[in-house]
């Protein structure tokens, strides 16, 4: 049977709902597998990434969608294609989804949006992950806000939960498998869990 040999994983969601906790968790179980894994996230960590973190709630716009797309091609070319080239599975805590997904909700044109990451490779899978806005939402209040795009409105994380959802198609018309996984009330090693199996089905599928 062949595998697919190098890889990314786009780990993607609504504000709260555990990216970075399942990534993580994910990360682990590939290692605990004997894969050759990196974590990794966008905006990365990099001087680029690490402003653009910090100047959410300055930079408005196309100001902060250019700067985090500068970011994104950046850490694609210079960490994830390496890292893929080498045979490893990247596991990236947003990639082109929150794109598709927050800079239009920041007043980017849609057409744009899509004009900008026009040549951003695709990850190969994307795991969209879905919870309940109530529970999203006080997650976010309990944690405290690190972004302009982080609210304690479960109206306002609903609009993002169903973007997300909107994106799915978009992200298979452009080369990439994206599954869509609704969280509920699973612990998140449950979550991580079935992450990790979409991913071994991916892997299997073959080049």
């Amino acid at each position: 049977m062949s595998v697919r040999s190098g890889f990314l994983v786009a780990i993607e969601g609504q504000s709260g709902v555990g990216k970075s906790t399942a990534a993580r968790l994910v990360y682990e179980e590939l290692q605990r597998l004997g894969r050759q894994v990196l974590l990794t996230r966008t905006p990365s960590p990099s001087k680029i990434g690490t402003f653009a973190r910090a100047e959410t709630f300055g930079l408005r716009g196309l100001e902060l969608a250019l700067l985090v797309a500068a970011d994104r091609y950046h850490h694609e070319r210079t960490v994830i294609r390496p890292a893929v080239a080498d045979g490893a599975i990247v596991v990236c805590d947003r990639y082109l989804a929150s794109a598709l997904v927050l800079d239009p909700f920041d007043g980017v044109a849609p057409g744009l949006v899509r004009t900008i990451y026009q040549r951003l490779p695709p990850a190969g899978l994307t795991i969209i992950l879905r919870g309940d806005p109530e529970m999203c939402a006080a997650r976010i209040a309990a944690r405290g806000f690190h972004s302009r795009f982080h609210s304690a409105d479960p109206q306002v994380n609903e609009r993002e939960r169903a973007a997300y959802g909107g994106v799915v198609e978009e992200l298979r018309r452009g080369g990439c498998s994206a599954v869509v996984h609704e969280v509920g009330s699973a612990a998140a090693t449950t979550v991580a869990a079935t992450a990790v199996a979409h991913i071994l089905e991916y892997e299997e599928c073959g080049p």
